[in-house]
């Protein structure tokens, strides 16, 4: 499965989508966290336009591993606490 890959840099991803609906998603890592190939991720998040400050969009360069988002302003994120993949907005 992982061919030439180091495992220690490698993440799968398993989603279970039904009629265009996905129901759930799963990241499987090949190595324990403390042995894991991470490097600066590079977040960046833009605001959806339309949103008045009520929905982002969150992205990065490399993996990131554990994503907490915070604010000092009252309200409540729909995820935390979750992996970003290259690629794959959140």
């Amino acid at each position: 499965l992982l061919a030439d890959h180091d495992p220690a840099a490698v993440v799968l991803r398993a989603e279970l989508v039904q009629n265009g609906t996905l129901l759930d998603r799963k990241d499987h890592f090949f190595r324990e966290d403390k042995e894991l190939k991470l490097e600066d991720p590079v977040l960046s998040i833009t605001e959806l336009s339309g949103s008045s400050g009520t929905m982002f969009i969150v992205e990065c360069r490399k993996l990131a591993r554990w994503v907490w988002l915070s604010t000092e302003q009252e309200g409540v994120f729909s995820d935390n606490f979750f992996e970003l993949i290259p690629g794959i907005s959140q």
